[in-house]
């Protein structure tokens, strides 16, 4: 929803555009650098007090936010607003896999899909909308009753889980994992623009290899680390990981140059050009419950692979795409990425949370987010190297 508002924000300030960028960047870092952690912290305290308190934080970043002086004031509101979505993120789908049976997980996956892909169609309509008639800050203003009436509903309707036995949550993991996310975070955004043997890129590599190679030592020193000793002695569990990450790495080529190669490429006017992205994620809504339910009666492993086989089908159409192309391909092209989406996202989501013990759910929906936030940020960057380059 925010997206559609940085350049109004701009303006506002008076700033350039990459400066405003940091509204959108300090959010990301924020709930990249925790998510693990805040799994962690939910298994050990209760998922449901950490996913409450999630939205809590949130609304009180919203009202900072609004009440911006100045862009770094905002930016430092949007970091702490990525702080409370990293705990409603993270233990989100802990708690909606808690609540299904075990042969109910892939429709729940698929529910939580359908989810964030309405949110995906939703939030630049409504962000658009709001703009139109009223300043960005109002934006801000109406996160606030949103995150309260989550708050109330959860408080009332979500079960409670029991917490992990034993065990402590280790503070110096935590801190190292966000010391190396940030830095890789800041290199990926800032390689491709001002080159990669730049000092400041150098510099973020650098503190990105010692910070995660202390994390690594730190995991296998640690009494109680962060990630559960054992945790990736599943073969499910990590190419479940591999899959979720690579499968979001290269869904970011649509999103990012989807908008270029319309515009640019095919001569599609703006306002269309709104409508064909949404093709994408309304696929999604339409396809993902039937991906749960398949997940769940045949298992996730062969919904996954008809799922990146059409996402293979799609990203092939578009590459065929050029100026004399009608915009019939065009459509078939997303709608095939549409459907590639809708059956992979929710099965291989259903193979994470299955891969682990009930007591370790909180630090599984964390690697899940994760795999979603981390791999956009590597695509944003690589695939829009590629495009500056070629």
């Amino acid at each position: 929803m925010l997206a559609v508002a940085l350049p109004v924000m701009a303006d506002n300030f008076g700033v350039d555009l990459a400066t405003v960028q940091w509204v959108g960047l300090a959010f990301f870092a924020g709930v990249s650098s925790l998510h693990l952690s805040a799994g962690r912290l939910a298994d050990l305290l209760g998922r449901k007090r950490l996913y409450l308190s999630g939205f809590v934080l949130f609304a009180a970043a919203s009202l900072a936010a609004a009440f911006s002086p100045g862009i770094w004031w905002l930016v430092g509101a949007r970091a702490i607003q990525g702080v409370g979505a990293s705990l409603v993120q993270a233990n989100g789908t802990a708690l909606l896999t808690y609540s299904y049976p075990a042969n109910q997980r892939g429709r729940a996956m698929g529910y939580l899909t359908i989810m964030a892909a309405i949110g995906r169609i939703s939030g630049p309509l409504l962000g658009g909308l709001i703009l139109g008639f009223a300043s960005w800050k109002v934006l801000f203003f109406i996160m606030v009753p949103g995150a309260a009436a989550a708050f109330v509903g959860g408080l009332f309707l979500l079960p409670r889980i029991p917490r992990a036995q034993g065990g402590r949550f280790d503070g110096p993991s935590g801190v190292l994992l966000a010391l190396w996310v940030v830095p890789v975070i800041f290199a990926l955004n800032r390689g491709f623009r001002i080159g990669w043997t730049s000092l400041p890129v150098l510099a973020a590599l650098t503190a990105f290899a010692v910070f995660l190679v202390l994390f690594i030592w730190r995991q296998k020193r640690a009494a109680h680390p962060l990630v559960p000793s054992g945790l990736f002695r599943s073969a499910s569990l990590r190419s479940a990981l591999a899959v979720g990450y690579l499968g979001f790495v290269s869904m970011s080529s649509v999103m990012l140059l989807g908008p270029f190669l319309m515009r640019n490429l095919m001569g599609v006017h703006v306002m269309q050009v709104g409508m064909l992205v949404a093709i994408v994620p309304a696929v999604v809504v339409l396809v993902s419950g039937l991906a749960g339910r398949a997940a769940d009666r045949f298992g996730p492993r062969w919904p996954r692979t008809v799922g990146v086989l059409f996402l293979a089908a799609g990203y092939a159409v578009m590459a065929l795409l050029s100026q004399q192309t009608d915009i019939v391909h065009l459509i078939a092209a997303l709608v095939l990425v549409g459907i590639g989406n809708g059956f992979w996202a929710a099965p291989n989501n259903s193979a994470i949370m299955g891969s682990v013990s009930r007591e370790h759910l909180g630090i599984a929906g964390g690697f899940l987010a994760s795999t979603r936030t981390f791999g956009r940020a590597v695509g944003q960057a690589l695939w829009g190297g590629v495009f500056t380059l070629a």
